[in-house]
């Protein structure tokens, strides 16, 4: 038998009362990185291509995984999430910072449930930082309701 996550069944239902429906009508995947995410130390975070979106709607969730795919690569491998030019998913409260994968996606699971407007005029940036001694590829997936054309 699947077992969902706690509070799932509340959030989609959730959902379904605000906009009329339930589950992702579109996954949008972060640029993949060529040569993965290598142990960055003091330098820069790495940042793929910023999602541009196609239309208004919500993202629902985002999935995470490293190609190592064991507790510690999602223990090393850290994500940032900057939703338009001034919002962080992740924050101290005065600015924006990063958690590591198994912190938001556990080591099993992968998904982070979300309820996030989304628009074509507030791209989101994602960063990664990895601590690790190995190179990692990092996945990033958002699942997202999109609103018809016209809306």
């Amino acid at each position: 038998m699947i077992e969902f996550p706690p509070g799932l069944i509340e959030i989609q239902s959730r959902a379904l009362a605000m906009f009329g429906r339930v589950g992702a009508t579109r996954i949008y995947r972060v640029p993949a990185l060529p040569g993965g995410v290598g142990v960055v130390g003091a330098a820069p975070p790495v940042t793929p291509p910023s999602i541009q979106w196609r239309r208004t709607g919500i993202a629902l969730a985002l999935y995470g995984c490293t190609d190592l795919a064991t507790p510690l690569a999602a223990a090393n491998m850290n994500l940032r999430v900057q939703m338009g030019p001034t919002e962080d998913l992740i924050t101290t409260g005065q600015v924006g910072s990063d958690a590591p994968f198994a912190g938001l996606f556990g080591v099993t699971q992968n998904w982070f449930p979300l309820l996030r407007q989304i628009d074509p005029q507030q791209p989101w940036t994602f960063s990664y930082r990895n601590t690790a001694v190995l190179t990692a590829i990092p996945t990033v997936l958002i699942a997202v309701a999109e609103d018809p054309p016209g809306c």
